[in-house]
């Protein structure tokens, strides 16, 4: 007896495969470095960015947090909303940050309160 299958819930990978491609552009973001931040191999992270091969569940929710996403927005059919060149600037900082050390956090901490110091412009707590 066949397994009922539920269309609703398919997903191409395909799909998938454009979104982390087009995400990870977005956030000016290299196959490789997206494999680094999720922990996954960079072979293993190719063959999911070609649709070779589907991630396991653990693999998808890696891939979203090193790319600041949902699994959800991995694996729907939805255009990004369009974002101004400083909240893509914002967004590949923010990304570049999770990649950083506590040391280097602290200081490049350091260095943008002495910016913002110099600038006149109130301390973030």
């Amino acid at each position: 007896m066949a397994l009922p299958t539920c269309q609703e819930h398919f997903v191409p990978m395909k799909l998938f495969a454009d979104n982390v491609r087009g995400r990870a552009h977005a956030l000016g973001l290299a196959n490789a470095e997206v494999a680094r931040r999720a922990g996954i191999g960079e072979r293993t992270f190719a063959n999911y960015v070609l649709d070779r091969t589907e991630p396991s569940l653990d693999a998808l929710v890696r891939i979203s947090r090193a790319l600041q996403c949902t699994v959800d927005e991995l694996l729907t059919a939805s255009e990004p909303p369009a974002l101004s060149e400083r909240e893509r600037t914002i967004q590949e900082v923010r990304s570049s940050v999770e990649a950083l050390s506590d040391d280097d956090l602290a200081a490049i901490s350091v260095q943008i309160q002495a910016v913002l110091k110099m600038r006149g412009r109130p301390r973030s707590t």
